[in-house]
């Protein structure tokens, strides 16, 4: 299944925090909480970090030869990995990713708060059948295809658990691979490509991230009883898409 997420950025006001807590009491079944995202000036470097609230989580230890001088980051200074956004790892409370991203990014062009409740097989769904790992979900997306994933039990403790990249405008982000979109896949050996397809998109995984790839030589097998149609070779595929993390993903069919 390939899944491609979009959305937005910023950290929500303080009245916007207050509307969530608020909505989220008289939630029932698997609503989604929504927020529209907070206009910002091009230099506003987003809110103050809430208080935490029950959280026993540790506090990761960040790249301090970056994050000393987070209002200077660039693209450049935010290499995607496995586990990290550049100077912010996994677990970095996510109001201090957004206060970097801004800066580095300009504005979010989306920003998204949703509940999931269990549902069949025990997976935690919101009401238009996404699935996450976590109770509550925070989704930023800006303009360049960057969208971030943060999750928690409580959203006073929303931290940073994922990211995905797709097409967008501006400077390309630099991942740890070395690959960036739009770049053709090769002959690595150490590529690992899914059988099947959807049409002409199929997926992969290398040096821990999960790829999004195009075919330039026809079409992906759709399926095991598909022996008409061979998988593409590395050479001939294209990547259109990067994660890494905890994503949003859809339960139904999207092929």
């Amino acid at each position: 299944m390939v899944v491609v997420t979009s959305t937005s950025t910023l950290a929500p006001t303080e009245t916007e925090e207050a509307a969530v807590t608020t909505d989220t009491d008289s939630i029932e079944g698997d609503d989604v909480v929504e927020q529209s995202p907070a206009v910002v000036s091009s230099g506003d470097q987003g809110p103050d970090e809430p208080e935490l609230v029950n959280s026993t989580t540790t506090e990761p230890e960040l790249d301090e030869s970056s994050t000393d001088a987070v209002t200077d980051l660039t693209v450049a200074d935010l290499t995607l990995s496995s586990d990290r956004i550049g100077p912010f790892p996994f677990g970095t409370p996510i109001v201090r990713v957004l206060d970097g991203l801004v800066v580095a990014l300009g504005p979010a062009m989306s920003d998204v708060v949703a509940l999931y409740t269990p549902g069949d097989a025990g997976r935690l769904v919101d009401g238009d059948g996404f699935a996450f790992d976590h109770p509550f979900g925070r989704q930023t997306c800006f303009g360049n295809g960057l969208c971030v994933e943060a999750g928690a039990a409580d959203t006073a403790d929303l931290r940073l658990v994922g990211w995905s990249l797709t097409e967008g405008d501006g400077e390309p982000i630099p991942t740890n691979i070395g690959l960036r979109l739009g770049d053709a896949l090769g002959d690595s050996s150490d590529v690992v490509i899914d059988p099947f397809g959807c049409s002409v998109i199929g997926t992969g995984r290398l040096g821990g991230l999960e790829l999004e790839l195009l075919s330039t030589d026809g079409p992906f097998p759709s399926g095991a009883d598909d022996d008409a149609t061979s998988t593409p070779p590395p050479t001939a595929l294209v990547v259109v898409g990067l994660s890494a993390g905890s994503l949003r993903t859809a339960t139904f069919a999207s092929c």
